[in-house]
């Protein structure tokens, strides 16, 4: 008998793991990458954040090179609390690519995306010479992106091995000694037909008044790493860590779940 549950539970295991390979991401964690969306192509997000938060972002393959999309933010959906809109219009995202990924040169993107993460809110603290100072500041808790530009470069090695590295520019959120260029890098790496490990790194130097930053931060950035699973070609599901701090404790995290999918016209 424990044969046969050992032969049940391999065979899960196997039918788990073994899907068609992945083809590199168009998104790591919380920064883009140079993959856009097939023609035809529409791929629908649901990202559930903290405090019963949900983001739904819709993104259509115009061209092979060409993406249009819009988001919308909802906070405290899920929960006992009155839901908030993050704002009454959607935000907007805008991808092409300009250059091709060859065997030797990076491919290269630029886009717009006005989407930030967590709650909005016109009005914030800021810190000014150590001192909190309540101002009328409209933002994301984590910025949007803005104004963007990426180059990715994939190698296959085991699996696809994925490396990312850009700029960005918000000119509109956060007070005007922030308005300033951004550093994007990140990595994917497959770890089988199925599974995908994404980290990247915000360097936040367009965002030192975070409101999740301590007055004795200095520079921290976001690091940020999740698990995706490619259940098939069109659905996939992640498990996403955010804002990892050193010395901090699992549980304080903060942890995320997003839905992927994806479908032809």
């Amino acid at each position: 008998m424990k044969k046969i549950h050992y032969f049940i539970l391999i065979s899960i295991f196997i039918s788990l793991v073994v899907t068609q390979e992945n083809e590199p991401p168009i998104q790591l964690i919380s920064i883009p990458t140079a993959g856009t969306l097939a023609q035809g192509t529409w791929k629908l997000d649901l990202h559930l954040q903290k405090d019963g938060g949900v983001l739904s972002s819709l993104l259509i393959g115009m061209t092979p090179n060409f993406s249009i999309g819009l988001s919308y933010g909802v906070q405290k959906l899920i929960g006992n609390k009155e839901p908030l809109l993050n704002k009454t219009i959607p935000e907007v995202q805008i991808k092409y690519r300009v250059l091709e990924e060859t065997i030797l040169y990076p491919a290269l993107v630029i886009g717009l995306n006005t989407q930030g993460m967590g709650g909005f809110s016109d009005s914030t603290y800021i810190f000014k010479d150590e001192i909190i100072d309540s101002t009328l500041v409209s933002r994301y808790d984590f910025k949007a992106h803005g104004f963007y530009a990426i180059l990715s470069k994939n190698w296959n090695f085991l699996g696809n091995l994925g490396f990312h590295i850009g700029t960005s520019l918000n000119s509109w959120e956060g007070v005007d000694e922030e308005r300033i260029p951004n550093i994007l890098v990140g990595i994917d790496k497959d770890l089988n037909n199925s599974f995908t490990l994404l980290t990247d790194y915000n360097f936040a130097t367009n965002d030192q008044n975070n409101p999740s930053f301590d007055l004795n931060d200095e520079w921290p950035g976001f690091l940020n790493t999740g698990l995706r699973w490619s259940i098939s070609d069109n659905l996939k599901v992640e498990l996403c860590i955010n804002q990892i701090r050193r010395n901090q404790k699992f549980y304080e995290m903060n942890r995320e779940f997003k839905i992927l999918y994806k479908q032809y016209f």
